[in-house]
């Protein structure tokens, strides 16, 4: 490590200098910063922290925020002891955390790259693909209605990460339960980017088999029976046998 004074402000008892500045304009906050390599100014501060910058005011600049770490005269990174290290990083748009396993004072970091957010979202483990990108998240209510006569719903939520969606809700109080129409739900919270089966539910007071949900490019909702030959079945309001019909289901697709 080299360290070179070329000034520095006493604390008022005149015991310890508070800030020091080297001869390449780094400054130490209580400490002696580290020599910093070329086109590269930084602040040290508690004696592993730095924040650290582009000399220059130009397009693809880059600010850091590191710990136990400095950037040698040849422009790579080495600890500053014995220890693990962290860097985050911002640039061109960017946001990136990397972390270093334990190494030895003055020899070369290998950093990995954790977790960056760009344009795209959120990515993981060095990750630069567009398609890999987390870029949403969020929960909330939806409501629930049907092709044929009213319902009343319940507990009707959903979760979307990224393009998965998964929605619950209770449907029950089916006005038509006589009719063949097939039992078709509208108004999901995002629309299906394909036709897919997409969950589980269970049914009370209904004739049918085994029934699955399913989701549609329209966004509607509905229920397919499980059945041994080569049709497919849809459920449909004449198979439920009470007033009480009611229809509890998870769904999780991918949405458009």
């Amino acid at each position: 490590m080299s360290r070179i004074n070329v000034a520095n402000f006493r604390h008022p008892d005149g015991t310890s200098d508070n800030i020091n500045i080297n001869a390449s304009g780094a400054v130490g906050i209580g400490v002696t910063p580290e020599q910093q390599g070329a086109g590269f100014t930084n602040i040290q501060f508690g004696g592993l922290g730095n924040l650290g910058a582009s000399s220059a005011q130009s397009a693809g600049g880059v600010i850091y925020l590191y710990n136990n770490v400095y950037r040698a005269a040849a422009g790579q990174w080495n600890y500053l002891v014995t220890d693990e290290a962290t860097r985050y990083l911002t640039s061109n748009g960017q946001h990136r955390f990397d972390v270093a396993p334990s190494g030895t004072a003055d020899t070369e970091v290998s950093f990995a790259e954790k977790v960056r957010i760009d344009t795209d979202g959120l990515k993981f483990n060095g990750d630069t693909a567009a398609a890999n990108a987390l870029d949403d998240y969020e929960e909330g209510t939806w409501t629930p209605t049907v092709t044929t006569g009213t319902l009343s719903a319940g507990n009707a939520v959903y979760t979307k990460v990224g393009r998965l969606v998964t929605c619950v809700a209770q449907v029950s109080n089916f006005s038509d339960q006589s009719s063949s129409n097939e039992i078709y739900l509208n108004n999901l919270p995002f629309t299906p980017a394909a036709n897919q089966v997409v969950g589980s539910c269970a049914i009370r007071y209904y004739n049918g088999p085994d029934t699955v949900p399913q989701v549609q490019t329209n966004g509607n909702m509905f229920f397919t029976k499980i059945s041994n030959t080569g049709n497919f079945d849809t459920a449909t309001h004449s198979d439920f046998n009470s007033s009480n019909g009611m229809i509890y289901f998870v769904a999780t697709y991918s949405a458009a």
